[in-house]
């Protein structure tokens, strides 16, 4: 190579995807159907670039990857169906009506409890009772709120790890 030659040009996957209108993944897929390592800034050749995208190998591989992903997913969903009939799972408006229909009467006596027990608690003074009972049955609601979100928390992110 003379003076006046330049060593031929390199392009990174992204560059020579734009240049070539077609997509970054594309390109990355077959560069590795090829047996090419295609980390981040890599330079690659005219060359390599035209055996990734001529390459037969590459075509069959990505045929074969999609009908592997095609089958784990229809393994997947076989495997739902059969857990939901078996009832390992359950329908999430069931679970919510289950938890809806078993809390509605404790929420209800909690909200009855200042009226209803008042004059027990001060005969004298009912008024007063009714106070404070109102008064704490305010307090508690969101600490019992808060409660439960905390443990819908914590169960979440026991189930992520």
């Amino acid at each position: 190579m003379n003076a006046t030659q330049t060593a031929p040009k390199g392009y990174t996957v992204s560059e020579a995807a734009a240049e070539l209108n077609i997509a970054v993944s594309t390109l990355t897929r077959r560069l590795r159907a090829i047996g090419e390592e295609t980390p981040r800034g890599r330079i690659f050749t005219l060359r390599q670039l035209l055996a990734a995208l001529t390459s037969k190998d590459g075509d069959k591989s990505a045929l074969l990857r999609a009908r592997r992903l095609k089958a784990e997913e229809e393994a997947k969903l076989l495997a739902f169906e059969r857990r939901e009939k078996e009832r390992d799972l359950v329908p999430l408006a069931e679970i919510q009506a289950l938890i809806r229909d078993s809390f509605l009467p404790v929420r209800q006596r909690l909200m009855a409890l200042p009226s209803e027990m008042s004059a027990r608690c001060n005969p004298s003074d009912p008024q007063l009772a009714r106070e404070a009972l109102d008064r704490w049955l305010t307090d508690s609601l969101p600490i019992i709120r808060a409660g439960l979100a905390e443990q819908a928390k914590a169960k979440k992110e026991k189930g992520k790890g």
